[in-house]
């Protein structure tokens, strides 16, 4: 069976999501809030769908916020049987954790992938991840797009198809939001071509 997911030099795959839901302990900082039983469920089940649709991230690029990182490991962990040899996750400091604003996520990014990577995953926190995938997305109405509108919820995760032969030319001109994932939609990844 030949995979959907076939990523190359100038047709990339772009993962971006948000970590998954956090506790509200009183007298703990929000930045140290971990993550809920529920948290870990989410991103287990990330995995999970990822592995069901072939998608495999090359390069995981996470905050350094435990909940975050937490996420990422989860994720990992689920992808375990369809995975011979996962990436290292990269923390990246308080970046996603701390902007807010799309163009600057979409610089930091610009800057901070590498061009080996071809389906990177990125795990922050909203409102950046949210107006990021917004900002990617483009303004055109498409339900996709519709269905992250107004809410990106804990362990949301978008899908974007990005042509581009290098992350420098990362723009919403480049990218196409082909997929999403939800604790509330739970949509596979929709594919371009043919079906397996």
């Amino acid at each position: 069976m030949v995979s959907r997911f076939t990523p190359t030099d100038t047709s990339r795959y772009l993962l971006l999501g948000r970590h998954g839901e956090k506790d509200n302990i009183a007298g703990l900082p929000d930045i140290e809030q971990p993550l809920t039983r529920t948290g870990i469920s989410q991103w287990k089940m990330n995995g999970n769908n990822l592995i069901m649709a072939g998608i495999k991230p090359d390069y995981i690029l996470s905050s350094s916020v435990g909940r975050a990182l937490n996420s990422a490991k989860h994720l990992l962990a689920s992808m375990d049987i369809g995975y011979t040899d996962p990436p290292a996750i990269q923390q990246c400091g308080n970046t996603l954790y701390s902007t807010y604003e799309a163009s600057d996520l979409v610089s930091f990014l610009q800057e901070e992938l590498p061009d080996t990577a071809l389906c990177p995953l990125i795990i922050g926190h909203n409102p950046g991840m949210h107006r990021l995938a917004l900002h990617l997305a483009g303004a055109n109405e498409t339900p996709l797009r519709a269905q992250i509108d107004v809410n990106f919820p804990s362990a949301a995760l978008c899908l974007f198809q990005v042509q581009a032969a290098s992350w420098t030319d990362l723009t919403p001109k480049t990218c196409t939001l082909i997929g999403l994932l939800s604790e509330s939609k739970m949509r596979l990844p929709v594919f371009p071509g043919p079906r397996p």
